[in-house]
C-alpha cells in the first residue's frame, strides 16, 4: 500500500481521487470509490447550473440519485445526498468530497452548496 501525505491529510487509504463528473450525480461512485479507500467526490453542476440556467440538467441530475432524496429546493436535495452518502459510507467513516463549480456566474450557487455540505457535516 501507498502511504502519502495526501492519504494523511484526506484520511483516505490510497491517493486516489474520483472526479465529479457532472453534470450528473455521483454519489453512488462517490460511496463506492469512498468504501475502497479512495476520495469519492459528489458532482453538484447540475443542481448549482439550474439556478442559472434552466431545469433541464436537475431534471436529469434528479435520475440519477437514488428516489426519496429530492428536496423541497437545491440545498435540501444535496443536504438529503450528503446524508444518505454518510450513512453509506461507514465502512470509510464517511470521508468523501463535493465537486462544485466556481466560476463567477455560479459563485452564488456554490456559496449555497458549500454552506449545505458544511452543515451536514457537522451536525455527524
Amino acid at each position: 500500500m501507498i502511504k502519502t501525505k495526501l492519504c494523511e491529510l484526506l484520511g483516505i487509504k490510497y491517493p486516489i481521487i474520483q472526479a465529479g463528473m457532472g453534470p450528473f450525480g455521483t454519489n453512488k461512485l462517490a460511496i463506492a470509490v469512498a468504501n475502497t479507500g479512495a476520495l469519492g467526490l459528489i458532482s453538484s453542476s447540475a443542481l448549482e447550473s439550474s439556478n442559472v440556467f434552466n431545469d433541464d440538467g436537475y431534471n436529469q441530475f434528479k435520475k440519477t440519485f437514488e428516489p426519496g432524496l429530492e428536496g423541497e429546493s437545491v440545498e435540501e436535495t444535496l443536504k438529503n445526498i450528503f446524508r444518505h452518502t454518510l450513512k453509506q459510507t461507514k465502512k470509510s467513516n464517511g470521508i468523501f468530497g463535493l465537486n462544485t463549480l466556481v466560476s463567477a456566474e455560479l459563485m452564488e450557487g456554490a456559496g449555497k452548496m458549500i454552506k449545505a455540505t458544511i452543515e451536514v457535516r457537522a451536525r455527524r
